[in-house]
């Protein structure tokens, strides 16, 4: 039962500029992010999907600037202890913004999952820039997570947006802080 909750992000937008830390040390490109969820719940009108545990793991594509944002390029997106089918299809990018102190949120884009369920199959993700939530910095760092998505593919059964709303902490690196860049 693999899928990608965290899901996806590829591009940078106009939101404020940001750096990740780990301690007083600044994320380099390449530096890999660990974050594990857990009681991930997916609402799509009168379906539930609910997931245990979730995994998301990725690489930095680069360093932020004072007008860019920092992109995770995400490389595995695992959720288990499922109570139904999911399959990632594509895993996009997370994005970190700035949001003052040392928070920030986190917004996806390119990432995509396939549910099933009562013998009906539906395709959600986050093809346009899409806001997952705060994330407050520390040690560890919190995502929590709640996030429209789109459907991309199904039928009528497949109810347009769904809701997923998850709580994830950052293993690596710990601490993590976003900060201005």
């Amino acid at each position: 039962m693999t899928i990608a909750v965290l899901t996806a992000l590829a591009g940078a937008g106009s939101a404020p500029a940001a750096a990740l830390y780990s301690g007083s040390k600044m994320l380099e490109p390449g530096s890999n992010v660990e974050a594990v969820g857990s009681k991930i719940v997916f609402k799509a009108g009168f379906a539930t999907l609910e997931c245990g545990r979730s995994e998301v793991i990725g690489t930095t594509e680069n360093t932020g600037s004072s007008t860019q944002a920092v992109t995770l390029s995400i490389s595995s997106m695992a959720l288990t202890e499922c109570s139904g089918t999911s399959n990632v299809l594509k895993k996009g990018a997370w994005i970190f913004h700035w949001a003052g102190e040392s928070n920030g949120t986190v917004t996806s884009e390119g990432w995509e999952w396939t549910i099933a369920f009562s013998g009906t199959s539906c395709t959600y993700g986050t093809p346009t820039a899409t806001d997952f939530g705060p994330l407050k910095g520390g040690s560890p760092a919190r995502l929590n997570m709640s996030a429209a998505l789109t459907r991309v593919a199904g039928g009528f059964l497949c109810a347009n947006p769904a809701t997923m709303t998850a709580s994830y902490t950052f293993e690596e690196p710990n601490p993590l802080h976003v900060t201005a860049s």
